[in-house]
């Protein structure tokens, strides 16, 4: 039996379950498939940046979030490989009204998928898609149910493969939609360049846990910079700290995979990050992804359309990455719906979504690039951040440009 639909949804992310939230309150029928199990861990540097307030406040997500000890994060600083820092408030951005925020995925993720489900939407968790057909307007979409959440330090893709699928042996299910978002991540099914996502070029692995008793913070997010790499730091609800960091490939290789000598040898040869770091506990267990590649647009299957790390993988390190997902399911919708209501994405309603994607994120990407360039080259950072530090306007400047216009 093919189960229809107005909208299928594939990935139950931020970006994800925010457009299945939008959609279904404007009476689309929606369905949601996602091969984890919430709520799960995620490899994420858990910073969500001011402009993320406004989208999360219209799913009505806002207040949940705080109301569970979200912490308010109100400016960032960056420091060096040798400790040197540079602090800007966002207070002093021109253009940036509110105080960020520090979030769980666990807790971010769970209650956005409730938002959609309480819009109406169906979602299905640990449910693995392999395999997208047919022609827009008419798509279906394959899976197996799978028998546990995806997640931890697997690939993240380890899931949605046709053996862990029938692994689980569950039998083979088909859903016929008008429209197939693509939600699904940086290997998105719905792409048709998906190995572009892990090329050759890219070198550098994410690893993510919480700590406590990491020293104060003073209400910022923190980006550190280090021989091998880059990552920061940010206070989140239950009290613990996150520490995410980006890391070369060839310092994970030194380190024989231990992520704690990694955290002690590599990331901690910045002064600033291990004062931050002396005397820490980690609490959980790390979770490791990669390599990563940045891929700032990709070209969707025909008949659907691509939103978040889907549509265009920003660099971490601007700490825009759930915002934009966030803003880009709000662009999504609309051109999702008329698509649902027209009979299919047509070539017109496609272009028309990713021009205006372009033209929302054109600054940020390029930003991303530019700072990318900086913190990946240590002997860049040394000499940039300090003369940030002395250039205060133009460091604003440049912390206001990775923000939505």
């Amino acid at each position: 039996m093919v189960e229809r639909c107005d909208v299928l949804v594939i990935g139950a992310g931020p970006a994800g379950a925010a457009a299945a939230c939008a959609l279904a309150r404007v009476g689309l029928a929606v369905r949601v498939l996602e091969k984890a199990a919430f709520p799960r861990p995620k490899l994420c540097g858990e910073f969500l940046s001011p402009e993320a307030r406004a989208p999360l406040a219209r799913l009505g997500a806002l207040a949940p979030l705080i109301a569970a000890g979200a912490p308010a994060v109100t400016g960032v600083l960056f420091s060096d490989p040798r400790g040197r820092c540079l602090a800007v408030d966002f207070a002093d951005v021109a253009g940036v009204r509110d105080a960020g925020l520090g979030v769980r995925r666990t807790v971010m993720d769970a209650l956005l998928v409730d938002c959609a489900r309480a819009a109406g939407a169906t979602v299905r968790e640990e449910f693995a898609v392999t395999a997208i057909t047919g022609e827009p307007g008419a798509l279906l979409v394959r899976g197996h149910a799978v028998g546990g959440a995806a997640g931890g330090g697997a690939p993240p893709d380890a899931a949605s493969a046709p053996g862990a699928a029938r692994a689980a042996g569950d039998g083979e299910e088909t859903f016929a939609a008008r429209v197939v978002l693509g939600a699904d991540g940086r290997y998105s099914m719905c792409t048709v360049d998906r190995d572009l996502a892990r090329g050759a070029a890219a070198r550098h692995f994410g690893i993510k846990a919480h700590f406590r008793g990491a020293r104060d913070l003073a209400g910022r997010v923190e980006i550190q910079v280090f021989p091998g790499g880059y990552g920061g730091l940010v206070a989140v609800d239950g009290g613990g700290t996150n520490a995410c960091f980006l890391v070369e490939a060839a310092a994970l290789k030194s380190s024989r995979g231990d992520l704690d000598r990694v955290l002690a040898e590599v990331v901690c040869a910045n002064p600033a990050m291990r004062e931050r770091m002396n005397g820490a506990e980690r609490t959980d267990e790390w979770i490791s992804t990669g390599p990563l590649a940045y891929v700032a647009a990709r070209r969707p299957l025909p008949g659907t359309l691509l939103v978040g790390d889907a549509a265009g993988f920003i660099d971490p390190l601007t700490g825009d990455g759930m915002a934009m997902a966030l803003r880009g399911a709000e662009l999504v919708t609309r051109y999702a719906a008329a698509a649902a209501r027209a009979g299919g994405v047509t070539p017109e309603i496609a272009a028309a979504y990713e021009a205006e994607r372009r033209s929302e994120f054109r600054r940020r990407l390029l930003v991303a690039r530019l700072l990318r360039h900086v913190t990946t080259r240590p002997r860049a950072a040394r000499v940039v951040i300090p003369a940030l530090a002395r250039a205060p306007r133009l460091a604003r400047f440049l912390v206001g440009a990775t923000r939505r216009p």
